[in-house]
């Protein structure tokens, strides 16, 4: 905003000019998400690392930009446009290197962390993991719920191995007190006490009910080895 003083001298007509000048703009911006299949990849935006996909890159130029996903003979590139205001966005499957890789995916109701030897290479959260071809002995586990098993996968060049896990049972004592019907992840269960119900691994919904104490709800994680017991009073 721009003041200019004026002064009117009474029955007289003051004209004064002024020059307005725009303020320079701001640079236009906008967004790009770019994820990848399996995540993890390495993300180049215009030759400059910008991170690791899934990822959200925030105020950059309008105009066209090159996106490179991955890294070598696997990197996969886009050309992207970025519009004012909007968000583009960008999905890709790093190619397997030659006919040299494929993948494994892992089909569990539960997150596994995925080991080859003493490395880490991904989890069973991710939709497919890209592996040499060839055979590969891996361990599947989780610490919290104290559970590993070790498989053996051919993977194929070019394709995708489906490994289908079966996950043990472990034991849940459940009680209540003065008492409760008792339902796991929707199915009635039967009323306190309740003891060494078998059930998969992993997170279960349960759910006490009293007819006149009303109704109380918790999760708990079933292990592989050790029992869960879980209780609720209904008098606090």
């Amino acid at each position: 905003m721009r003041t200019v003083p004026l002064t009117v001298e009474a029955g007289t007509t003051v004209s004064q000019y002024i020059d307005l000048v725009p303020r320079n703009s701001e640079p236009a911006v906008g967004a790009l998400e770019i994820t990848s299949d399996p995540a993890g990849a390495e993300v180049r935006v215009d030759g400059e690392t910008k991170g690791k996909t899934p990822l959200t890159l925030k105020d950059l130029q309008v105009g066209n930009h090159t996106v490179v996903v991955g890294k070598g003979p696997t990197s996969v590139s886009r050309p992207v446009k970025v519009t004012p205001g909007a968000t583009a966005s960008v999905h890709v499957s790093p190619k397997p290197e030659g006919v040299s890789a494929g993948w494994v995916s892992v089909k569990v109701p539960i997150e596994l962390r995925v080991y080859e030897g003493s490395h880490q290479i991904g989890t069973t959260g991710a939709d497919r993991l890209m592996m040499s071809a060839g055979r590969h002995d891996l361990e599947l586990g989780s610490e919290l719920l104290e559970f590993k098993t070790k498989v053996t996968v051919q993977v194929t060049p070019g394709q995708v191995t489906n490994l289908t896990l079966k996950i043990p049972n472990g034991s849940l004592s459940v009680n209540a007190a003065p008492w409760a019907d008792v339902t796991v992840d929707g199915e009635s269960v039967g009323v306190t006490p309740l003891a060494n119900l078998s059930l998969p691994i992993g997170a279960h919904d349960v759910v006490w009910r009293h007819p006149e104490l009303g109704e109380r709800r918790r999760t708990v994680m079933v292990t592989a080895s050790s029992p869960t017991r879980i209780g609720m009073d209904f008098r606090k």
